[in-house]
């Protein structure tokens, strides 16, 4: 079975077996940050890395080549968009669509592709 049988495709996006779409770029990978993806995140502690190996998987065959990330700092970057736009459930109308506007994709890029890359690689650091 080739790794593109394991999806169901729409348009540029995969979507795997527990619901979760997300895409590739030549430099970066792009995932749906929807209650399908944060439920599977919250399910079990490990699914952030799970999810993340994934991707990379899918990435690697999709562009042919490794995705300069270390898991830690995707696990990082996810984090870092699913608790503000949780937290964009008890703001304000206006303020909360804001937060969940710019939290509903999650946009993981390589250093020199994302303007956030240093900032998630240096908190991965610490941990």
């Amino acid at each position: 079975m080739t790794m593109d049988n394991l999806f169901q495709k729409t348009n540029e996006r995969v979507k795997n077996k527990e619901g979760i779409e997300y895409w590739t770029k030549e430099h970066s990978i792009h995932i749906v940050n929807d209650d399908v993806f944060q439920k599977f995140i919250k399910e079990k502690d490990d699914n952030a890395l799970k999810i993340v190996q994934e991707i990379k998987r899918y990435f690697r065959h999709k562009q042919k080549k490794e995705l300069k990330i270390s898991d830690t700092s995707l696990v990082v970057e996810i984090y870092a968009h699913i608790i503000p736009d949780k937290i964009a459930d008890y703001l304000p109308g206006a303020i909360g669509d804001i937060v969940q506007g710019r939290t509903e994709i999650i946009d993981c890029g390589e250093e020199g592709h994302d303007q956030d890359r240093f900032l998630w690689d240096k908190i991965a650091e610490f941990l």
